[in-house]
């Protein structure tokens, strides 16, 4: 692999991981909103751990290993 096909590669796979995310975290977000709707506060921590697990890996992912 020459020099450009790895340019070319890497911003295609962060904006994959990039969409990849947000699409997550809006399901969440919504996922969140209907449980809040439904059953109160109930579910309000279930909620908050996995958002903060995606920001951590998506961090991770960034990174050059």
């Amino acid at each position: 692999m020459t020099k450009e096909e790895a340019g070319e590669v890497m911003p295609s796979r962060v904006v994959l991981a990039s969409l990849l995310s947000s699409t997550i975290l809006r399901s969440i977000l919504s996922d969140k909103v209907r449980d809040r709707n439904r059953l109160g506060k109930q579910r309000e921590t279930h909620v908050v751990m996995p958002i903060s697990a995606i920001i951590g890996s998506e961090t991770r992912m960034g990174l050059p290993s």
